[in-house]
Formats: C-alpha cells, structure tokens, sequence
C-alpha cells in the first residue's frame, strides 16, 4: 500500500513540475509582447487591468477571425494579468531610473521638487518620484531628497538648481 501512495504522489509532482516548467518559461516574442503592451498601458495611464478586459479579449478576436482558431489559443496565452502588467511596468520604470542615474553620475544636474500629497497615483507614473510617508515640512521632504540621493549614489555638490513649484513647505515658509 505504501509504495502505491509513494507512486501515486511521485507521479503527481511529476506533472506538477513539468505545468510549473511549462507556466514559468514564457516564450521570448510573447514576453517582448507583454512588456509592449505594459509601455503603452502605462503611456497612456490607463488601469492596468485594460490588458487582460480589453487588449487581449480583442486581441483573440482579430486574430481569431484573420488568423485562425489555433492562432487565437497562442494569443491567448499571452501573459496580460493585471499583476504581470503592473510588474512590467516597474521593470521599465526601474530601468530608466537606472539608465537616468548613469548618465548624471559625476555631472552636474539639476532638481525639480513638489511636494504634492493630493496623489498616490502619480507615483507610478514618474522616475524618482518618491512618496510622501512622514511630514511635508522642508525637513521630512529634505530627508527623502538626502535619501535618494544616497541611495543612487549621486554627488549632491554637483547640484547646480533646484525648482520647485512656489509650494511654501518646500520653500521654507512652514519648514
């Protein structure tokens, strides 16, 4: 009886491997179309959730019905969650951020600061935006400018500008 279960559940981990292998290898061309589909979902900030309601359903179409049935089972497959989208986005968000910090590295640069706290939003949109946990007191927000700017390794002595938007936390006015 024992080596029955024993079978039973080698069989079982077996096929749980190989779906698991199967789900985690994402084809070269359907990833590139993932990360396609994320660049314009962010572009035009639309909800994440528009690439697996509305992009791929209509994607199946169009190809299903200029294609073919078996062409809209591999569309199908293509990976849109909303999850996945969100995830593609930081991807591409994190690289420009890198790709930003590289080119200023040891030059000169300037700043653009607002301390807007109306929007969480907003920070999924921009590089270096960072969230406002604590006070928008000049302190709190000077301590994130320090924060980042440790964090990308930046020389703040090559800080040539600061801009800000007038608000008077970031001016001194409240600080």
């Amino acid at each position: 009886m024992t080596s029955k279960f024993r079978d039973y559940f080698t069989g079982k981990l077996k096929e749980q491997k190989c779906t698991f292998l199967k789900q985690e290898s994402v084809p070269s061309n359907a990833l590139l179309a993932s990360y396609k589909v994320a660049y314009k979902v962010a572009k035009c900030t639309k909800s994440h959730t528009i690439a697996e309601e509305l992009i791929l359903p209509d994607a199946m179409d169009i190809v299903s019905i200029m294609v073919g049935e078996s062409s809209k089972r591999l569309i199908s497959k293509l990976p849109f969650c909303n999850n996945t989208i969100s995830r593609r986005i930081q991807h591409m968000a994190e690289d420009l951020n890198d790709q930003l910090i590289q080119k200023i590295k040891g030059k000169e640069f300037g700043l653009q600061l607002d301390e807007a706290t109306d929007s969480n939003k907003i920070v999924e949109y921009l590089p270096f935006c960072k969230g406002i946990t604590a006070s928008t007191k000049t302190q709190g927000l000077f301590k994130i400018l320090v924060i980042f700017v440790c964090e990308n390794n930046l020389n703040l002595t090559k800080c040539i500008g600061v801009c800000t938007d007038g608000g008077h936390s970031i001016s001194g006015c409240y600080g």
